[in-house]
């Protein structure tokens, strides 16, 4: 796709056999300025929350606990993905080709999963901390660094292993994946156009996480009551006469 702003509207020109610089039939679709603008807003709004949390950690030193480390990542997830959102439509509207469209999808899809990645690991780590909170003996520096380590590349080589498959069978097969282009050979939006692709190499994987994140929130809710129980019934024996 190529994507103009006409009337503050972006709109995206696609020709009939491929080539928008030919002289042939040229589809336009147009998306309301409205959503335009929230996309804008919001996308904008999340580049500067993530890189202010990334830049506050980064000046503070004694900040960067293990939680957040991990908030740190997940904060280069959100920059990245939300930052390539805002600017690639007016990138490809200046260097139009399938090539630079395929790359924007590529990243997308790679720092979209990156993000629920980071989300899972958050969500592990506080019901690890939780299930922990109870130990006398803290943890050493030498076992949280180890531990932020194997944090660190499953986070980042989840969304990796996937992007990289997606990559493979994009570039080896004619039908799926499908980065940047139409099933006909024509190019199509930034994102992953085959269908039953996108579902397998993101709308599962981001289900999975979502699945994940669900039950762990039901189990940190179960061990916060469990916790709050049995504190009130220590209080209430402490004030029992006797």
């Amino acid at each position: 796709d190529v994507i103009d702003y006409l009337g503050g509207n972006p709109v995206v020109c696609l020709s009939q056999n491929g080539s928008f610089l030919e002289n042939t039939t040229v589809l336009y679709y147009s998306y309301p300025t409205g959503y335009f603008i929230l996309t804008n807003i919001g996308c904008s709004l999340s580049v500067v929350g993530s890189f202010l949390i990334l830049l506050t950690h980064i000046l503070f030193k004694e900040l960067r606990t293990l939680p957040s480390k991990i908030l740190m990542n997940l904060a280069v997830a959100i920059i990245v993905s939300n930052l390539f959102i805002l600017i690639g439509g007016p990138i490809i509207s200046s260097f139009p080709g399938k090539n630079l469209c395929t790359s924007v999808a590529i990243i997308l899809h790679m720092f979209f999963l990156a993000q629920f990645s980071w989300m899972s690991v958050m969500v592990f780590e506080m019901i690890r901390t939780l299930r922990n909170a109870t130990k006398l003996t803290p943890e050493s520096q030498h076992f949280k660094t180890r531990l932020f380590v194997a944090y660190f590349v499953l986070g980042w080589s989840i969304p990796l292993v996937i992007t990289v498959a997606s990559i493979v069978v994009n570039f080896t097969t004619d039908d799926l994946v499908l980065y940047g282009e139409l099933e006909d050979g024509t190019q199509g939006s930034c994102w992953i156009n085959h269908l039953e692709s996108a579902i397998v190499a993101f709308i599962v994987p981001v289900a999975l996480s979502i699945l994940f994140n669900g039950v762990s929130f039901i189990c940190v809710s179960v061990l916060l009551c469990s916790a709050w129980r049995t504190e009130s019934k220590l209080d209430n024996e402490k004030h029992v006469p006797f």
